[in-house]
């Protein structure tokens, strides 16, 4: 089910890293070709980016089994979607920043952004550096 974004905020241009731009195209060239094979079957639903073979809308059940089999794949535990985004949040913090995390996730407030960050040995470690470098000047 398509709906609409929970604020006014919701609706931004993300930066996307070079990869994800890279997968993207990627995913756009195999999904025209999908679009040529279905011809008249083809369904453009609201421009979707991820669709079935026949242009209609994923369900729900099938993302999360393509992400199953691609942890099973990788030989990592299982995760969430929403763990994604913790885990996104956590790195964006640990190299850039909360301010740059919070951007990333469209967050209003900090608060809602540290929800989501989780402290790790590398980010301690990063503001011990950050310390010692003002102090060393």
């Amino acid at each position: 089910m398509l709906a609409d974004p929970k604020s006014a905020a919701s609706v931004r241009v993300l930066p996307l890293p070079p990869f994800v731009v890279a997968s993207l195209r990627a995913h756009l060239a195999r999904q025209a070709a999908e679009q040529l094979r279905a011809g008249r079957r083809w369904r453009d639903v609201d421009g979707l980016v991820f669709t079935t073979s026949l242009g209609r809308p994923v369900h729900d059940n099938t993302a999360r089994y393509v992400l199953d089999v691609l942890c099973a794949r990788a030989g990592v535990e299982r995760v969430n979607f929403h763990s994604l985004r913790h885990s996104a949040l956590t790195m964006t913090t640990e190299r850039a920043g909360q301010k740059a995390a919070q951007v990333l996730a469209g967050h209003t407030r900090q608060s809602t952004t540290d929800r989501y960050a989780h402290e790790t040995d590398g980010l301690r470690s990063a503001a011990r550096d950050a310390l010692q470098e003002a102090i060393d000047g």
